[in-house]
Order: structure tokens, then sequence, then C-alpha cells
């Protein structure tokens, strides 16, 4: 059947620098930004459309200390845009999932509240945070599940120590006071157990906002809440928004509150999703969302840099009709006299059933006949298959009798460029270690820092070496000497 679609709306650090630069004369952004620019140039005194429409705009670290409510804006405008323009192409999501801080692009996309008012809601959402002041205290990502990392939280004893976010089997955020955070890591550490620092201005979802969600829930009482026209699934909540809650109240607790992120995207693949977009920058959820359900759903990042925000939907859009296509095809052979969203209810509800119909019938005509084979009148959906844009072409075959061109070994072991090299290798030591890219730079200790034991290390260090055709690790290689990225970037520019 055709596949439920959910999209996915990200929080903190969903960012890269001209990320919505090709979208720039969709009549869309235009829409859309005009509203969240009048709210941002009222607050910050600088509009978003500038920041995310330069491809030479500051890199989140330097927003994040020069100007964090204009940060706030652009995730939250990214994510907006990237709904709407989604909308605008046929691809309607029939469940919203927001992650934390993308709750409030999540409701806003389902019509609970307007743009304008949701870039609002953010504005006072940072002028309560500030109005706490510095709070001595972090998030910490652990590379473990839920239960080992309460129990290191248990140990410590600080009930202002929580497992703040739960990502999958192997990462939960943890947040509260510097020294119990600290004390946390030495015991994680001793654990083995992979433990980094969030680059995050607060420690979210935990008892030390408990003033700010206070301020918050006062500072947008006035907000204005509409009935939704999609179901809002909360992570938060732990189940979908009814339009009876009252929303802003609900938003401003989220800022104590633990985010059960795989709990939530279990729950709604469990009502037959089967495709989830992530609706802006990057690729966080969409990882996320990987290792939680596997290999089984479609999952697909819009905005990832160098790719194409319209090859993208392209492609979605040819999966989605072909779903749509074979749908149709199988609900006039089974129930013709049905109408289709009577159809997809009823298959939704009974899939295992007829699953296990059809099987018991393949086995008995196999039984009885050999190797006969039944036939169905029609070609049941499949689930469509990953897509990967921008692929570069298969190399010509060569023919027999004859060897490769001369130059062919040198182009498959060329390196890139020093900085793109670096970029590179930490995209694939993010993706391999689960950690926000964020957290790696030129000298960041793997060990000492991040956690990495040599082991790990020398598992990466050969696949980088298979990437780049760099041949096996010298006798004498040491570990130790190549401990941060900076120098295995490095080590592989002067093989």
């Amino acid at each position: 059947m055709v596949q439920r679609m959910t999209a996915l709306f990200p929080g903190q650090g969903a960012y890269f620098p001209g990320a919505l630069t090709a979208a720039r004369q969709l009549p869309e952004a235009d829409q859309v930004l005009r509203e969240i620019d009048a709210v941002a140039q009222r607050s910050t005194g600088e509009t978003v459309s500038d920041l995310l429409f330069s491809p030479d705009a500051p890199a989140i670290d330097e927003l994040l200390a020069s100007n964090p409510d204009l940060l706030q804006l652009a995730i939250y405008s990214t994510s907006v845009l990237a709904h709407r323009v989604l909308l605008s192409r046929g691809l309607r999501p029939d469940v919203l999932v927001g992650h934390s801080f993308g709750e409030i692009a999540a409701l806003v996309c389902a019509g609970a509240f307007s743009v304008a008012d949701g870039a609002e809601m953010i504005c006072h959402r940072c002028a309560a945070l500030r109005s706490v002041g510095e709070l001595d205290g972090y998030q910490l990502a652990l590379g473990t599940d839920l239960l080992r990392s309460e129990r290191i939280l248990q140990l410590i004893g600080d009930p202002d120590a929580v497992a703040a976010v739960e990502n999958h089997e192997g990462q939960t955020v943890i947040a509260g006071p510097r020294a119990s955070l600290d004390t946390a890591r030495t015991i994680a550490g001793a654990l083995r157990i992979g433990a980094v620092t969030l680059k995050s201005p607060y420690p979210f979802h935990s008892p030390m906002l408990r003033d700010a969600a206070f301020d918050f829930a006062s500072r947008i009482r006035h907000i204005p809440q509409y009935r939704m026209e999609v179901e809002v699934y909360s992570p938060i909540l732990g189940r979908a928004y009814r339009n009876s809650d009252n929303l802003v109240t609900a938003l401003a607790g989220h800022l104590t509150r633990r985010v059960h992120f795989a709990t939530a995207v279990r729950a709604v693949r469990d009502t037959g999703v089967g495709t989830f977009v992530e609706c802006g920058s990057l690729d966080a959820l969409t990882k996320i969302t990987r290792r939680v359900l596997g290999d089984g759903p479609d999952v697909v990042p819009l905005l990832l840099p160098g790719t194409s925000l319209m090859e993208t939907l392209a492609s979605l859009g040819e999966d989605r009709a072909r779903s749509s296509t074979q749908s149709e095809q199988v609900r006039l052979a089974l129930a013709p006299g049905l109408g289709n969203a009577e159809f997809e209810r009823l298959w939704t509800a009974r899939v295992d059933r007829i699953a296990r119909l059809v099987i018991s019938e393949f086995s008995a005509t196999a039984d009885t006949s050999g190797s006969a084979r039944a036939e169905l009148p029609v070609e049941l959906p499949t689930p469509a298959t990953d897509f990967v844009l921008d692929r570069a072409p298969d190399p010509p075959p060569v023919e027999s009798g004859r060897s490769a061109p001369a130059d062919s070994a040198e182009q498959a072991r060329a390196v890139p460029a020093r900085d793109e090299l670096f970029q590179q290798l930490v995209g694939i030591y993010a993706e391999a270690l689960e950690y926000p890219p964020e957290v790696f730079d030129e000298h960041a200790d793997l060990e000492a820092e991040l956690g990495v034991d040599s082991v790990k290390q020398t598992e990466l260090l050969r696949k980088i070496g298979e990437t780049y055709q760099l041949g096996p690790l010298p006798a004498d290689f040491k570990i130790g000497e190549h401990n941060t990225l900076g120098r295995i970037a490095d080590l592989i520019s002067a093989a």
C-alpha cells in the first residue's frame, strides 16, 4: 500500500551555511520568510533571509557566540520552509515529529500556530533562557543505552543530573550540573563508554531549567492556538498531541522533560509509516532513525551540503507515485468496491493477517506441486529503495585482454585538498562513532577527549586506508602519534 510518511523536525545543531541558497527563488521561501523576518528584525535587528541564503554565512560556532537568537530562528525557518516545499510538490506527511526544540516547527507546520507566532515563541524562549543567567551545567552524550546511563546517574545521586534525551541504544544524552556531569564522564571512561560534551548553551531537558520554563510559559501565554490539520507525535509526551491540549504550556514544560525519540519513531513506524523525511539541515535525525529502525523504512534527509533539494524531492515524489500506482492495482484486484481511504485503513489494520494468508497459500501450493509457484494477478507494492543523489557514473568496463588506462590507479588514489579531506574525515568519524560532527576539530584528542579506544581507532584507520587506497598501516605505526583528526589528515595528505 502507499506508505504513510512522517516528517522529522530537528532541534539544536541543524544548521550549515547556505543550506537554502538553492531555494531562494522559490515562491514558498518568500511566503515563509517574510513573516519570520519581521519577527527577527524586531528581536535581533537582523533578518533570517540574509543568513539562510548566503553561502558565506557564519558557521554555527560563530553564531552561537555572536547571535544565538538568530541561529535558533534560522533552524526553525529552515524546517518550516522545507516542509512547505514538500507540500508544494504534492508530498503531504501523515505524521509530524519534532526532536526537542523541533517540536515548535512541527506544531506550526500542523497548523496549531502561525509561522510568525512560532518565530515569536522562539524569541521568547531565548529570552526566558537568558533570564536565568549563566548556569554551570551542560549536556553530555554517552555512548550507551538509557538503562546504563541512568545507573551511572544513580551512582552520582544528584537529582538535577538526569537522562535528557534517549536517541537510540548506543546514545543517551544526560544533562545537569557541571560537577555531576564531570563525575559521570569519569565513570563512563572507567567503563570504556564514550562521552562527548555537546555544544549546547544550556543543560536542556533537566531540572536546572525549571525557572526558565515558568518564565517561558508566562511569555507565550497570549499566543493563540488553532486546530491541528495533521497529527503531531510528541517524543516528550509519548503520544500524539490533541487539540484539547494546552500547547503553549506543553512547549514550556519541554525545557525540563526528557525526549524519548527512539520510542517515538518506533511508535509512528508501527502505525504503518514507511517513509521518514528530515525537514531541516543535515541528517542527525536520519542517522538516529536508521539506527533505531534498521534498513526497513526509507529515511530521507532533504538538506545536505552538496546535494540538491529539488533533486531529492523529485526522487521522493517518483517513489511515492510508483507506490500509489501499485496500491491502486492491489485495491482494484482485492476490493474494487471499497474507496481508497477505507481500503487503506483496512490494509493497515490487517496487513499482518493478509501476509500470513499469502504465505500459507504459497506454502500449500509448493507442497502439492513440487516446484510450481502460484502467481498473483498484480504486482504487490514493495518498499521504495534508498536513492543516492549525485552518484558518480560507474566506470566503463575494461575489454577482455586490455588493461585499464595507465592513470586509473592514480585517479583512484586521488586525495582531496586538505580542508575538504578534513571535512570528509569528520563525516566518517561522526557516523562511525554516532557523535555530532561539531565535536570534532583539528586538535580534539580521540581517546582522552572523545573516549575512542585504540582498538576502535585502528579499525577506523583501516577503513580510511581502504577509502583512500593508502595500503596497510606500517609496522612501526603508533596510534598515540595520530590521535587527532588533524594529524590523520596530515598523514593522508603526505601519503
